[in-house]
C-alpha cells in the first residue's frame, strides 16, 4: 500500500474526495465531536498512503508525510505535494507512474480502489487516427 509512486493527478483528486467526504460527513452527523473524529479517519484512511506514494514520486521519503499533521505546514505542504513535478523516469521507489502503466489508489481499510488503464492511450490514438 505504502510502495510505488503516484503521480499528481490522482493525489489531487483524492484530496478533493477526502475533504468532500470529510465536509459530508460533518454536515450529516449532528454529533459535532463524533463527525470530526470520522472525517478524521475518513482523511488519514485515504490520505495518508496516498501522501507516502506521492511523496514517493518526486523521491522523497514517505515519513514526511508526518508534516501533515502540523497545523498549517500541513495545509501548505499538501498544497506543494498537488503541483510538484515527480521525478522523470525510474527513482528508487519505482517506475515512473506516468509511463504508461496501471495506475491503482489503495484506500486500504475504506475498501475503494480506482484503477487507470493501459488501454485508454490506445482508444485516444485510435480516436485520434493515429496508428
Amino acid at each position: 500500500m505504502f510502495e510505488r509512486r503516484l503521480n499528481r493527478a490522482p493525489y489531487v483528486l483524492a484530496y478533493l474526495a477526502s475533504n468532500v467526504l470529510a465536509v459530508a460527513t460533518l454536515i450529516v452527523v449532528q454529533d459535532k465531536e463524533i463527525a470530526r473524529g470520522v472525517a478524521g479517519l475518513f482523511v488519514l484512511a485515504i490520505l495518508l498512503p496516498l501522501t507516502i506514494r506521492r511523496l514517493h514520486d518526486i523521491d522523497m521519503s514517505g515519513w514526511l508525510a508526518l508534516l501533515l499533521f502540523i497545523p498549517l505546514v500541513g495545509s501548505g505542504f499538501a498544497l506543494y505535494l498537488c503541483f510538484a513535478k515527480g521525478t522523470e523516469g525510474e527513482n528508487r521507489f519505482g517506475d515512473d507512474p506516468l509511463g504508461g502503466g496501471p495506475v491503482t489508489l489503495p484506500t486500504g481499510s475504506m475498501g475503494l480502489a480506482l484503477s487507470g488503464s493501459t488501454a485508454a492511450p490506445e482508444a485516444v490514438s485510435t480516436l485520434l487516427g493515429k496508428p
